[in-house]
């Protein structure tokens, strides 16, 4: 599937499907984890569309080392235009800086790469640290949950199915300054001002779009339907999954989530096995608090993980 051709349409669905790629890129170098990981693997989706990060169409990789080169080429080239712009990216330069830290390569040219990646990222990291005085973050966690909502409720996302819409409206809080004040700050008060805001909006906001009641059921097909622009839509439903993957882990889990992102991208002899995992029939309501609640637990996670400067 091409993704190239629908690049502009892709960035801005999933705004941040370039900052999950590189992350995976990376994640993906140490030595001392599998050297076939899925992203170095030929036909893996960060191979087969580095041009999503490097704007370049990439050719043929002769062997690994070529690959990861290639990669890593890609990687920096696609810092260098938001280090222009850091705001909304200070999760990526976070994960990543503490990605690259933990890194250990045995290959030489491969480690002059990786250092020199490593440099350039240092570099940024005390630029991102002013970024999370505690009152700021707080505003721009707002305005950016409030920028968000607004493309939704102008139907910015009408190319991916309802499920597809709510996910990446989520996924795309999750990466920017939304996630950043959740996962940085205790303030347990101020997250569930915010989260019950993100809540109260999103119903309003399907509500008025759908021209149908919070608490009025629709059946699981019209909330997985992709609209009639089928090719365009079925290219943004492809990237959602790979947005959404961390899902496959643990679809009981992250049943609302999992449906959203992978279950349009299943074999059609799969699908069944995962048709009863959420509800046949469910309303806005009820959508919107499993997949906040689904989002909530993997931000939670995520700051347990410890993600420090």
């Amino acid at each position: 599937m091409e993704l190239e051709k629908y690049q502009q349409s892709i960035a801005q669905n999933i705004p941040y499907l370039t900052d999950k790629m590189v992350i995976d890129f990376v994640n993906g170098l140490d030595t001392a984890k599998e050297l076939n990981s899925k992203s170095l693997q030929p036909k893996s989706f960060v191979s087969r569309n580095l041009s999503l990060i490097s704007g370049k169409t990439q050719r043929a990789q002769a062997n690994v080392n070529d690959h990861l080169i290639a990669g890593l080429d890609a990687c920096q080239h696609y810092f260098h235009e938001i280090f222009q712009s850091q705001q909304g990216h200070t999760h990526a330069i976070i994960e990543i800086h503490q990605t690259l830290k933990n890194t250990q390569l045995q290959t030489a040219e491969l480690t002059h790469y990786v250092l020199d990646f490593q440099q350039q990222i240092e570099k940024q990291v005390d630029k991102v640290s002013s970024r999370l005085d505690r009152l700021e973050s707080y505003g721009y966690a707002y305005t950016q949950m409030g920028n968000v909502l607004s493309k939704l409720k102008a139907e910015k996302f009408s190319k991916l199915s309802l499920l597809g819409q709510c996910y990446t409206t989520l996924d795309t809080l999750y990466w920017g300054d939304f996630g950043l004040y959740l996962r940085t700050y205790n303030d347990e008060t101020k997250k569930e001002e915010l989260l019950d805001t993100l809540e109260n909006e999103l119903i309003a906001t399907f509500k008025q779009n759908l021209n149908i009641g919070a608490r009025e059921d629709l059946h699981q097909d019209q909330w997985l339907c992709l609209p009639d622009e089928r090719e365009e839509s079925e290219v943004l439903q492809h990237a959602l999954a790979y947005q959404g993957d961390w899902s496959q882990q643990a679809p009981n889990e992250y049943p609302i989530v999992f449906m959203a992102t992978q279950y349009n991208d299943l074999p059609n002899d799969r699908k069944p096995e995962y048709k009863n995992i959420s509800l046949n029939m469910i309303d806005i309501d009820r959508v919107t608090k499993r997949m906040i609640g689904e989002m909530t637990n993997r931000t939670e996670h995520s700051r347990l993980q410890g993600l420090g400067l």
